[in-house]
């Protein structure tokens, strides 16, 4: 008498959550209810930055049975759709149900900037950036230099606008800002 136990796919994952960060997406995911038989080795993470018409490969497997991992690296502002699958001995099984986020990231500089001297001070103002990074400016940080930018040192901090006046300023010395 010979016996056989046959196999299948694992069955999908379920509750996807992706939680945008900066530069970053944590997801998290419950394991499939079946296995299809044989053992999980881990997860396939795919991702798609057009809502799911196509994918790429994020992860080929996790080489774990944990169910939640961070995917670094991801450029802010871009809305990224995932979906999960496990891995056995026999492949990928199902793709879960898909999850999205928008990972944030830093803002571009701001376009451009200029300077009205004045009796020992000096008018600052710049352009908004190009691009916020996914998340709006909330302030701005001017700084200045007194060696051609070798150093710098904070001259007004937490600006709200694109324009500040930096006081106690030595006329005649030569100021750099950014």
């Amino acid at each position: 008498m010979v016996t056989s136990t046959p196999f299948a796919a694992p069955g999908a994952p379920t509750d996807l959550v992706a939680t945008a960060g900066t530069g970053q997406v944590s997801l998290s995911w419950a394991a499939p209810s079946g296995t299809g038989g044989s053992a999980l080795l881990g997860y396939r993470i795919e991702r798609s930055t057009d809502n799911g018409v196509t994918w790429t490969v994020a992860v080929g497997s996790t080489g774990s049975t944990l169910t939640s991992t961070v995917l670094t690296g991801l450029p802010g502002g871009v809305t990224q759709t995932f979906r999960v699958a496990a891995v056995s001995a026999l492949g990928s099984g199902a793709f879960s149900a898909n999850a999205s986020a928008t990972p944030v990231g830093a803002p571009t500089a701001p376009a451009s900037i200029s300077v009205t001297p004045a009796n020992g001070q000096v008018v600052v103002s710049w352009t908004a950036p190009i691009t916020d990074g996914g998340s709006a400016v909330a302030s701005y940080q001017v700084e200045r230099s007194l060696d051609g930018g070798a150093t710098w040192t904070v001259a007004a901090a937490s600006v709200v606008g694109l324009t500040t006046t930096v006081t106690g300023l030595t006329n005649g010395a030569n100021y750099a800002f950014r």
